[in-house]
């Protein structure tokens, strides 16, 4: 039986130290103090060091920085031995970089456990550690496209409302003007990043179904006849007809449609109500009846910022959404917001 054992105890030996050998990723293993006191061969290429020059270094020593993906230092209560130590449990999946002895940045992936001794306290922390160093420079090629994307969608919208504006010069600016307090006010509702990104979009091309619009009528100075002002209110449903035909990342085309609807029903072209009416149109409709009565027109002179406000404070909860009627307020009348 003794034999029989100590035959067990050296097959099992040879499994365990072939796996070391032969495992992709890095195990090390370190002291209840934090000093490492293995490594295996894929360990000592992922750290950049030999096994004679990893045994006895912890984790905070200057061989390696340890950082963040993004560079920031990274809090030692973080660590991976740091949080088995004081719990007592495995962690996993703890993400840092490193920068090794000759200069490489390694991004890893750790896990570690605790090991125990016989009377159940820990003695050592075992770790896995996995290089995700191309994973990670994917992750950023993947970022740098999509930011080159979401640059040429903003540029394209742009050169959208330059057409617009270049067809009606009493406009010019108020697309956008309208998209930085309709940003403004989503943000002071705490809305996500998302929405407010829909919200900036729908709102600089706003009125693009306008493009459709007679310019003479764009820029008549008198009164607009039943007939004009009928053609002035197509331009919403204009407008989300050339906006649906594009896969925009936000609701763009759905927002646009809908910022002249009203809370009561009375608004157009499709006369919604409350919640039928999305958040985000319900923001733009407010930041664009603030932005037109607030400039000059050229049927009219501008009204002024405190008669906009009084029309959104008379109005609030019949026309405009209570909450974004309050927000708008709020901004002008107590954080000192101001339409450039």
């Amino acid at each position: 039986e003794r034999k029989q054992a100590e035959e067990w105890l050296l097959r099992e030996r040879s499994m365990v130290d072939r796996i070391m050998r032969t495992s992709p990723a890095g195990i090390t293993v370190a002291d209840r103090e934090g000093r490492i006191v293995f490594a295996n061969k894929r360990a000592q290429e992922i750290l950049g060091l030999s096994i004679d020059k990893i045994t006895g270094l912890t984790y905070d020593s200057p061989e390696w920085r340890i950082t963040d993906f993004d560079g920031n230092p990274f809090p030692m209560e973080k660590l991976p031995f740091a949080q088995v130590i004081s719990s007592g449990n495995p962690a996993y999946g703890i993400r840092h970089a490193i920068t090794s002895p000759d200069g490489r940045r390694v991004y890893l992936s750790i896990n570690g456990a605790p090991i125990h001794d016989e009377k159940g306290n820990i003695s050592e922390v075992v770790f896995s550690i996995d290089d995700i160093t191309g994973q990670r420079r994917a992750e950023e090629k993947i970022g740098e496209t999509i930011e080159q994307l979401r640059k040429s969608i903003d540029d394209t919208i742009r050169a959208m409302a330059m057409i617009v504006e270049q067809r009606d010069p009493y406009t010019a600016g108020h697309q956008e003007r309208v998209a930085n307090l309709s940003v403004t006010i989503a943000q002071d509702m705490n809305l996500s990043k998302d929405q407010i990104s829909g919200i900036r979009m729908a709102g600089m091309i706003h009125d693009i179904g306008k493009m459709n619009v007679p310019a003479e009528i764009l820029s008549k100075p008198t009164q607009l006849s039943h007939i004009e002002l009928e053609l002035i209110k197509s331009h919403a449903e204009t407008g989300y007809r050339i906006l649906e035909t594009i896969a925009f990342p936000y609701p763009v085309a759905k927002i646009s449609y809908q910022h002249h609807e009203r809370i009561d029903g009375s608004g157009y072209p499709q006369g919604l109500k409350g919640d039928e009416i999305s958040l985000e149109a319900r923001i733009l409709a407010v930041a664009d009846v603030v932005e037109a009565m607030a400039s000059h027109r050229p049927y009219r002179p501008a009204l002024g910022i405190d008669a906009a406000l009084e029309e959104i404070e008379k109005n609030r909860g019949v026309l405009y959404d209570n909450t974004v009627a309050d927000a708008c307020l709020r901004l002008f009348r107590e954080k000192g917001f101001r339409i450039k």
